[in-house]
């Protein structure tokens, strides 16, 4: 599995702050949470994309 950055940037302007960042983030750890296996990080990294943060 290659290195991946956590995504930090939305492209939506409207979005790319630090509050809407928080949001989406809690949404996605509600929806995927932590694992032992640490497989919970690929999977709110690929939530936030979803949500439009790259």
């Amino acid at each position: 599995m290659a290195c991946t950055t956590f995504p930090s940037e939305n492209t939506d302007p409207a979005k790319n702050n630090k509050v809407s960042y928080q949001k989406d983030l809690n949404e996605c750890k509600e929806d995927h949470p932590e694992s032992s296996a640490g497989l919970h990080y690929k999977r709110w990294i690929d939530c936030m994309n979803l949500k439009g943060w790259k």
